[in-house]
């Protein structure tokens, strides 16, 4: 308090300015760190009301961060604007921005401001790939990477081939060929000879798996074996 005295007809004691309570025993609003009762000091344009808590904390609006309100939040950048970042979740390393220019920090294999391209020479946003499609697995009029409207699709494979590089043939298909229109050609398993009776067979020897009844040396599984 002031000094020695109070109010005559409230009992209360008579306070500093930035004082308050019975007896002047806490800060009053826009002061903090009792027995100091510092300034607040907060941001006009950042805080919610200029108050704060008794560590000084202001009380910031959404976009709006620091002690005293006065810098942009993660996530927004261009004090007092404090726009929206707005990185790009595939490409960056985080929701934050340079707070000048609003430039985000890029994952590996992505560039742009907002980190939503890919890096020269990759494909195929957000996945960002090198283009190393199979040439025996890719469709004759494939145009080359980034060159097709499909969105998702690196290469554009035969109609018997998948993987995202068009490097393997599907199931039931072997031996991958650039001058076999369709890739690869189906399995010739015997139906009896096979087991689970499935027309699948390694992919390289167009090996079919065979029953024990059958001889393994034979890709059809088409001959008995001894006995």
């Amino acid at each position: 308090s002031t000094i020695e005295i109070c109010n005559k007809d409230t009992g209360l004691c008579i306070c500093k300015a930035n004082f308050t309570g019975q007896t002047c025993e806490q800060c009053a609003s826009g002061f903090f760190n009792h027995p100091l009762c510092e300034p607040c000091a907060c941001d006009s344009i950042g805080v919610v009301y200029d108050a704060c808590d008794q560590r000084g904390q202001c009380h910031c609006k959404p976009n709006f961060g620091g002690r005293q309100c006065n810098q942009c939040a993660p996530g927004y950048f261009r004090y007092p604007e404090c726009i929206p970042c707005s990185c790009d979740m595939h490409g960056s390393l985080g929701l934050s921005c340079d707070q000048v220019t609003g430039q985000c920090l890029c994952k590996n294999n992505f560039v742009g401001a907002k980190c939503q391209e890919c890096a020269a020479g990759l494909f195929n946003f957000p996945y960002c790939e090198e283009c190393k499609c199979v040439p025996a697995g890719v469709r004759n009029d494939f145009p080359g990477c980034g060159r097709h409207n499909i969105p998702g699709v690196l290469c554009l494979c035969k109609q018997n081939v998948e993987g995202r590089q068009c490097d393997r043939c599907k199931e039931g298909f072997w031996n991958m060929k650039a001058s076999n229109p369709l890739g690869c050609e189906p399995c010739d398993c015997s139906d009896e000879g096979t087991l689970g009776h499935l027309n699948t067979c390694d992919v390289v020897t167009g090996q079919c798996p065979c029953k024990l009844t059958t001889l393994n040396s034979t890709i059809r599984c088409d001959i008995c074996a001894d006995g």
